[in-house]
């Protein structure tokens, strides 16, 4: 069974900052937008697979894959049952497994790692 875990990008103070629970008030914020985003912190899933240097991989990090040398970041997307892929801005791949993938970063506070982000 896949470990269920969060971690959370604060837009204010720049920051990265584990998540160890969550709780919503029935008034809660909500974006439509962005389902992940609550209040200036954007919520980022791990994927349940570590890199080649055994480093979590959650959406929102980005990764150099060493056999077709390319950056992208890791999104889920709901098609059908829904799967984690890398995106950037030529290609989207299915994330199968990560035995090729290192995480050299997150697109939050990287955004340069991937081609035409500023």
């Amino acid at each position: 069974m896949r470990e269920i875990k969060f971690r959370a990008f604060n837009e204010e103070t720049k920051e990265m900052i584990n998540v160890y629970g969550a709780w919503f008030e029935e008034q809660g914020q909500y974006h439509e937008e962005d389902f992940s985003k609550i209040g200036t912190e954007i919520l980022m899933q791990y994927t349940g697979l570590k890199d080649k240097n055994g480093v979590e991989i959650y959406e929102g990090d980005v990764v150099r894959d060493c056999e077709v040398n390319w950056n992208g970041v890791v999104k889920w997307e709901q098609y059908g049952l829904g799967s984690w892929r890398i995106k950037n801005d030529v290609t989207e791949d299915m994330m199968f497994d990560a035995h090729c993938l290192e995480v050299i970063g997150n697109i939050h506070e990287n955004p340069k790692l991937i081609k035409g982000k500023k």
